[in-house]
This record gives structure tokens, C-alpha cells and sequence, in this order.
């Protein structure tokens, strides 16, 4: 696939995803403002957060707010650093992104950080050149989801307080939680509904979907790797059962997936798996007799979001992909 082809496929999938928002949308108003003070070099820096709650499935991203104070001028320095950190659950985080800042009294501009830093850490630096004026930051961007949102999550926001982190104005304190319920995302009902049970029955055409069989089209295999591999046919098929994800597929056989979190390019001509504008490595994309492309239950599970929910049966030859 060409760079051209692949983003404008990545535009679709964003297009499709961005029909009907505001009809979707249920950013509920039980917002709350959060503040914590601490003391600081003869002084007290007050930090005022607001509490959201945002829908697993709603389209638009939610925009989070940190307002920053001082009690006395002087008190945040030229070169201070403050860091920012948004929990997470393994590979399940928000990313945060397009951070708009305004500010009194000092200039202030976000502190770039290493690639390991960047998805739920935030850090602004400080420059100053006068003391006269009360120092007041307002912080506001947006954030998307990564990973699995089947249940809801409630994300905490604080201070790092690394030592080893650059001009980090509260190094080495005690952890210093800010809000507590930053961001709470709440499963939609369709989400919440359970996720089926998968069996898929090596070399036979056979699956059972919570315990009821049903027939694919080509029969799963072993491949000379020990990857077990299933026909982008039916995958294609179980993806569109499922109801959770839009689908788009071109003249060319490229198939574009798209989830909340996630854009997946498969393409079977060129054999290439991509997720996110990522090109990933693994087993993914075979040709085998008769023009048939097969995916591996690997990456199946990934799209899927079951990535941590996939099992080898060694008696009955079988692979689960499910609760």
C-alpha cells in the first residue's frame, strides 16, 4: 500500500467514526472542581482539576482541564518543570494530545519527553523573567483511548515526582495525587454486554460462537511457523457479526477496520498488517492455494481486542479467543 492509499484510507475510517457526534455524545454534566494545595518554597502552588465522566463509545474526545496557582509572586521559577502523570490499566491508558496553554505572570510551553513518556504524561516548563505578578496556568487538551473498555475505568491524575526527571519542580516529594477521579469512562451498555466465546477448531471449518456451531468458509490451519491462521473471509464475517466495529473495504482487497481506539489496514496483496500507521512483523497475512488470504488468530485477537484472551487447547485442537 502507498503512503497516499494509507492515509487516505486512515481518513476514511476517521470520517466514518465521526458521523453523527453530537447525537452519540453523553459527556455528562456531573463535572466537579478538584484542588489541592501544596506548600512550596515559603509559599503554595494550588492546583484545580475538573472530575469527568465520557462514554466509551462517543466519538469525540473529551478535553481535560489543570489550572495552576501561586500565593505569592515568585514562588514558580525560571526553569521549573512540572510533570504530570494520567494512570493506567497495563496496556489500557488515555493519550494525551493538543495541549492548549495560556498563562499570567510567566511564559510557559509544553516540555517535551522521551517516546516511553509521551501517551499519559504530561510536563509544561517555565520561563521568567519578573516577580511582580501572581502566576496563574491554564492547561487544557484532549485525550483519546487506548486498549480495552469493556468495563468502566476511572483514571487518576498526579504529580511525578521522578528525581531522576529534568528541573522537576517537586522531585522527590511523597506521592501527590490530584484528583483522584480525573476521568472516569463509562462502558456503554452494548460494550458492557458480554463478549462471546470464540472456538475456532484447527483444520476443520468449524467454530462454536458461545456454544453454538457454526460453519466458516475455509478451515483454520496450522502454518509451518505454528501460527493458526483463519480465512480474512470469515474473520471479515465474525468482525461484522460482532457490531462493534466499522468496515470498509476497497476495490483493491484492502480492508480498513476501525474501532474508538484503533485503525487497522489489512492488506492481503501485499501481505501487510497495519495498526495505527504501524506495519506490524508478526504472523499475520498468508496466500495459499485457490487465492485464499489467511490472517492469524493473533492478530484476529488483537483487532478484537482480546489480545490477552486467546488459548491453545493441545487435547481438542482447539483455539479460544474470548472470556
Amino acid at each position: 500500500m502507498n503512503i497516499s492509499r494509507f492515509f487516505a484510507v486512515v481518513c476514511v475510517g476517521m470520517i466514518m467514526w465521526s458521523v453523527a457526534t453530537f447525537a452519540n455524545e453523553r459527556n455528562t454534566e456531573q463535572q466537579k472542581y478538584v484542588e489541592k494545595q501544596f506548600d512550596i518554597r515559603n509559599g503554595t502552588i494550588t492546583f484545580i482539576t475538573k472530575s469527568k465522566e465520557h462514554t466509551s463509545n462517543c466519538r469525540c474526545q473529551p478535553e481535560l482541564e489543570i489550572i495552576i496557582k501561586e500565593n505569592k509572586p515568585g514562588i514558580l521559577k525560571d526553569g521549573d518543570v512540572i510533570y504530570f502523570e494520567t494512570s493506567r490499566y497495563g496496556d489500557t491508558y488515555i493519550v494525551n494530545e493538543h495541549l492548549n496553554i495560556e498563562s499570567k505572570g510567566i511564559y510557559v510551553e509544553e516540555q517535551q519527553q522521551i517516546n516511553e513518556q509521551k501517551d499519559n504524561h504530561i510536563a509544561i516548563c517555565i520561563s521568567r523573567n519578573q516577580t511582580k505578578e501572581l502566576a496563574e496556568i491554564k492547561i487544557n487538551y484532549n485525550v483519546y483511548f487506548k486498549g480495552n473498555y469493556d468495563t468502566d475505568k476511572i483514571f487518576s491524575l498526579k504529580l511525578d515526582t521522578d528525581r531522576t526527571k529534568k528541573q522537576n519542580l517537586f522531585s522527590g516529594k511523597q506521592e501527590m495525587v490530584l484528583n483522584e477521579n480525573y476521568l472516569k469512562i463509562l462502558c456503554d451498555d452494548k460494550e458492557k454486554q458480554q463478549f462471546p466465546v470464540l472456538v475456532f477448531y484447527t483444520e476443520k471449518n468449524l467454530m462454536l460462537w458461545n456454544n453454538e456451531k457454526k460453519t466458516l468458509k475455509y478451515n483454520i490451519y496450522i502454518n509451518e511457523k505454528n501460527a493458526s491462521m483463519i480465512s480474512i473471509y470469515d474473520f471479515i464475517d465474525i468482525v461484522k457479526n460482532l457490531n462493534k466495529m466499522v468496515i470498509r473495504q476497497f476495490d483493491d482487497g484492502d480492508i480498513v477496520i476501525s474501532s474508538m481506539q484503533n485503525i487497522y489496514v489489512i492488506s492481503p496483496k501485499n501481505q501487510s498488517f497495519i495498526k495505527n500507521g504501524a506495519l506490524k512483523e508478526y504472523d499475520t497475512i498468508e496466500k495459499i492455494e485457490n487465492n485464499i488470504y489467511y490472517i492469524s488468530l493473533k492478530t484476529a485477537a488483537d483487532i478484537l481486542g482480546k489480545q490477552n484472551n486467546i488459548v491453545w487447547n493441545e487435547s481438542a485442537k482447539t483455539i479460544t479467543i474470548g472470556n
